[in-house]
């Protein structure tokens, strides 16, 4: 198929997948097959491989108007909502000579692209409604992901795809794209973002999580796994009574609650990022502050003795803990969310791709209710993946 017609029909089947998912999220697809009674249902619906952009080694979607062989982009694609502060980043990045930076604004309303616009100013491409439609049509961003960013080649492949703006992540995403500009080739350093769904292997990380006591602990293929994102604080504190009983109750399962926590240097680098796009001036009683108030002002010392006392509950409950030092995990595997739960089976293939727990706070007690059905389902889905 010649490669227009291909970007052709690309257009035309993401238009109908993004109608058919909207129509499912607004529960009105009644002849789908789809049962109303999962829980878990409308997160897997909204955050997908077809919501969280088009993976690396895909071929970029033609944007018209613009040669990927004239050199490196950067796409950001946004849908719904942007972090303000990532249009400053992007801002810079399109002052950078070697890089075209396009930016796709689409279901916002025209006096938040206009502000947007204003954020960017002239050196972006800019491409809204309705031309921004099918761009993130075809290039599978959804409401819900928004924004993805792509690095896309001179040939036309995407070599990275990422979902979010996390400011702690910052300055390493900008030496990444000042890199990528100057030779298409990324740093050694970078972590690619993995969409995982069904029946996908999960690339195993590189590096070290670590136990209560600050040991390594590797994550890898040999027994059933269940990974809980967050502490059993919070909202955290429905899904851990709902998933404890479980341990026991499956004891060939391993079970892995994932604390994610920052490093005093990453949390350093937030102020750095701020004062580098001057929001001093916007919150300066966060970054009018030296470096060391600021940090004072973090309270890591707070933060870690509260992690670590939840840790303590969680170890004695029979949870295995295992620390995310600077989220790499969180980004390596795309764990967008806590409370959030994924199931792997013995070879490290997913049977149930990481979706949020459905909790929520009861307005009358206050406290964190967990949605009915939903400890049910993931038992039933435990049995089934051991065969019982």
């Amino acid at each position: 198929m010649p490669r227009s017609s291909l970007r052709t029909s690309l257009v035309t089947l993401a238009c109908v997948v993004l109608v058919v998912q909207i129509g499912s999220a607004q529960g009105e697809c009644t002849a789908c097959g789809v049962s109303e009674t999962d829980p878990f249902e409308l997160g897997h619906s909204l955050l997908n491989p077809y919501t969280l952009g088009l993976p690396v080694g895909a071929e970029a979607p033609a944007l018209e108007g613009h040669d990927f062989d004239a050199g490196p982009t950067l796409l950001a694609a946004v849908n719904g909502h942007c972090n303000s502060e990532y249009l400053q980043l992007l801002q810079l990045w399109s002052h950078i000579p070697e890089l075209r930076v396009v930016v796709a604004f689409t279901g916002m309303t025209a006096s938040t692209v206009a502000s947007a616009m204003d954020g960017l100013g002239d050196a972006a491409r800019v491409i809204r409604d309705p031309e921004a439609i099918p761009v993130c049509a075809t290039y599978r961003v959804g409401r819900m992901a928004s924004s993805v960013t792509f690095l896309i080649d001179t040939d036309g492949t995407i070599v990275y795809r990422r979902r979010g703006f996390p400011n702690y992540a910052a300055l390493d995403l900008d030496r990444m794209v000042r890199e990528f500009a100057a030779t298409e080739a990324l740093p050694a350093y970078v972590l690619q973002q993995h969409v995982l769904w069904y029946g996908d292997m999960v690339p195993w990380p590189s590096f070290d999580l670590y136990d209560r006591s600050g040991a390594p602990i590797a994550l890898g293929a040999s027994r059933p796994l269940l990974l809980l994102t967050g502490a059993d604080a919070g909202l955290g504190a429905a899904v851990h009574a709902d998933l404890t009983p479980l341990i026991a109750e499956y004891p060939e399962v391993r079970f892995v609650c994932l604390l994610a926590y920052k490093t005093s240097d990453v949390v350093a680098s937030i102020w750095e990022f701020g004062r580098m796009i001057g929001l001093e001036s916007v919150h300066p009683e966060w970054y009018a502050l030296s470096l060391e108030e600021f940090l004072a002002k973090s309270d890591l010392p707070g933060r870690a003795a509260r992690l670590a006392e939840s840790a303590r509950r969680v170890g004695e409950a029979g949870w295995e803990v295992a620390y995310d030092e600077n989220n790499k995990l969180i980004a390596h595997w795309l764990l967008y969310a806590t409370p959030g739960v994924m199931l792997l089976d013995e070879h490290g293939t997913v049977v149930f791709p990481f979706t949020l727990y459905p909790v929520h706070t009861d307005p009358e007690t206050g406290l964190a209710v967990s949605e009915e059905g939903a400890v049910e389902e993931l038992a039933r889905i435990l049995d089934g993946m051991l065969g019982r």
